[in-house]
């Protein structure tokens, strides 16, 4: 007879808003008859005969005479086959991720966390879309016209020292603020850097142009 309760770690990206790889889950092996919608629960795909890769595990969004309707709550679309009873492991109950262990929402709690994330990952998708499409390159042009302008170093004025050492490759200049050093110029190699955001307020020397 097998034991009510088994373990074991979560593979996978279909369930990555509520679980992460390595997760180790609890399950508690249950009739199909007291699911409900909103559990999460394992089954087994009959058509895998690999006992490690044969076993999946999404909610509950609908019970059916017979069977339940199951979707990954980072997947588009329901899983196209119905669970039945045969192939029902059990509900996953707790997870333990490191050293604590977390209850997993089920029932009618369950399917609305189910329910909004099928809903915010595709606005969530395409918002960072629209943010690497439009927003990042806007800021970078911003950017770029702050430091050509020179705009700034009449609003921002940090106490930026400058310290000369001799070195092999000839004179360094470092310009430092605080106890960090945010830019070096070293002039007999024309090399100029500037750490963000001090390269809005200090620029190439005019012989590093030159």
């Amino acid at each position: 007879m097998p034991e009510q309760f088994l373990s074991l770690f979560y593979r996978g990206s279909s369930m990555r808003s509520t679980f992460r790889v390595g997760d180790c889950l609890k399950v508690n092996r249950v009739p199909l008859s007291v699911v409900r919608p909103g559990d999460v629960v394992v089954y087994i795909i009959p058509e895998y005969s690999n006992p490690d890769r044969n076993k999946v595990v999404h909610r509950v969004v609908r019970c059916v005479p017979g069977g339940l309707i199951t979707r990954g709550d980072d997947n588009q679309l329901r899983d196209m086959s119905v669970v039945l009873e045969e192939h029902l492991i059990g509900c996953v109950t707790h997870y333990e991720r490191g050293s604590k262990t977390y209850r997993v929402i089920g029932g009618p709690l369950g399917w609305w966390r189910g329910r909004s994330l099928h809903v915010w990952n595709p606005v969530r998708i395409r918002l960072v879309q629209f943010i690497k499409t439009w927003i990042f390159p806007l800021g970078r042009w911003f950017y770029r016209w702050l430091r050509h302008s020179r705009v700034v170093a009449y609003f921002w004025k940090p106490e930026i020292t400058q310290i000369r050492f001799e070195t092999k490759h000839g004179p360094l200049i470092k310009y430092i603020v605080g106890k960090r050093t945010v830019a070096y110029w070293l002039p007999d190699a024309n090399r100029f850097k500037c750490i963000k955001p001090y390269d809005l307020v200090i620029h190439p020397p005019e012989s590093h142009d030159s």
